[in-house]
């Protein structure tokens, strides 16, 4: 279903796919090529990076989660509708992005406190309610680490990749699944004063609600 893009082209090594991984970029949701059913129209893109990034670089840093009025600037964020680009050259490529009918401009974004990890919610439903359709996510050019330094270099000036949104819309909130340490009420043994405390959800959270400095 819906359209795929080559991503062969555009920033060195396959789109800069070079910088997952060995790059900067440790991890992102949805994860590439997502086919449906698992991707809802309602989903929200987190990008981790492995250090500190200048959150200035990619949304107006006022806030802490998605509900605040934070904008993402447009210049290096950009999510768009998939395009076949199939036997396009690296100019007619880069042309689509110019593209306003397919950019989606309306998003809101936040960091998590630590400045790695950054959620970008769209705030109108991706995709159809009769057929799945294909985005491309791209973090450009432009985007600096804490210190001032380009994010991409060494595997491309930019990092893209693409991820296929279902006909469905998530109303079902998730649920946590187990705690540790237990409630004592349902637990004799005792733990360790450095014990780590953990929660786990039935399904991916967004990091920017469950992150923080917690005090006792």
């Amino acid at each position: 279903g819906g359209t795929i893009t080559d991503d062969s082209g555009g920033g060195g090594s396959g789109g800069g796919r070079g910088s997952l991984g060995s790059g900067i970029v440790e991890s992102h949701y949805p994860p590439r090529n997502a086919p449906p059913p698992e991707i809802p129209r309602n989903t929200k893109i987190v990008v981790t990076f492995k250090e500190p990034m200048r959150v200035s670089s990619m949304i107006n840093d006022k806030g802490t989660t998605v509900a605040d009025d934070d904008v993402i600037i447009p210049d290096t964020i950009k999510l768009q509708k998939s395009i076949n680009l199939v036997g396009k050259t690296a100019s007619e490529r880069e042309a689509t992005w110019d593209n306003l009918r397919n950019l989606v401009t309306n998003m809101k974004a936040a960091a998590t406190p630590n400045g790695k990890t950054f959620v970008f919610a769209p705030q109108t439903f991706l995709g159809s309610p009769s057929e799945p359709i294909s985005y491309t996510m791209r973090l450009d050019e432009g985007i600096k680490k804490a210190n001032g330094d380009a994010a991409f270099g060494r595997f491309g000036k930019m990092y893209e990749w693409q991820f296929e949104v279902s006909t469905i819309i998530d109303s079902t909130p998730p649920t946590i699944t187990s705690v540790i340490p237990l409630p004592p009420a349902t637990n004799e043994d005792t733990y360790a004063r450095n014990v780590v405390m953990q929660v786990n959800f039935s399904e991916a959270i967004d990091p920017t609600t469950v992150s923080g400095v917690v005090s006792a």
